[in-house]
């Protein structure tokens, strides 16, 4: 998922809406409905077994943005992206406001896809 889908593209992927998926997320449809809100349709939601989600990381492995997720009964998945600011009071880095995925960066989503009809 990305604000441009190309920067997400790749081989044996799909364009659709702001994302792309591969061929075992046929189906999935992901859209950008307000600044650092993107939502995910067409899934049961994140895998329930390895990872389900990488964020998009400078040269040295910091985050470049905040993520939270919020995934609906019927699969749906919300995801929020803010940005890094730092807290004095308790000396960390935390969620700012609200972001656009970085230009150039995608997140990655692993999911949950219903049963198929072919082999």
């Amino acid at each position: 998922m990305a604000n441009v889908a190309e920067y997400a593209s790749g081989e044996g992927f799909t364009l659709d809406g702001c994302g792309a998926y591969n061929g075992e997320a046929k189906g999935v449809t992901a859209s950008h409905d307000d600044v650092g809100v993107y939502t995910v349709t067409g899934s049961l939601g994140f895998a329930t077994d390895g990872w389900t989600i990488e964020i998009p990381q400078d040269v040295n492995g910091n985050r470049l943005c905040f993520v939270e997720t919020e995934t609906a009964e019927d699969g749906t998945i919300t995801v929020r992206t803010f940005g890094r600011r730092f807290d004095y009071e308790t000396a960390m880095i935390v969620a700012g406001n609200p972001i656009n995925i970085p230009d150039g960066r995608w997140i990655d989503l692993r999911l949950a896809m219903p049963k198929s009809d072919q082999p």
